[in-house]
């Protein structure tokens, strides 16, 4: 078993692993990934927030964060920019 656990070591560091010790402090897979698209799956929109697939599907009922658009009857896309601004206008509005 010695010789599994050593060779899973060696192809770790090969592939890039995305654990939290490869991060700055704050930093997360969606802060330091620059490919994101404009328009985001329900996972990657889950992934920029960090929250739950669920999550979205209740912030966007809750009209906490923008709707999505469809580019098909079940295919919705999040805009980048709008979620963004969604989370940065989301502290001042949430106080009434």
């Amino acid at each position: 078993m010695q010789g599994v656990f050593s060779w899973l070591n060696a192809l770790s560091p090969a592939r890039g692993t995305t654990d939290a010790n490869n991060y700055e402090k704050g930093e997360t897979m969606a802060t330091t990934s620059q490919a994101l698209p404009e328009l985001l799956t329900k996972k990657q929109a889950a992934e920029l927030l960090q929250c739950s697939q669920r999550q979205i599907e209740l912030l966007t009922q809750k009209g906490r964060i923008a709707k999505p658009v469809y580019l098909g009857d079940r295919s919705p896309r999040w805009r980048r920019e709008e979620l963004l601004a969604s989370l940065g206008g989301g502290s001042e509005g949430g106080a009434e």
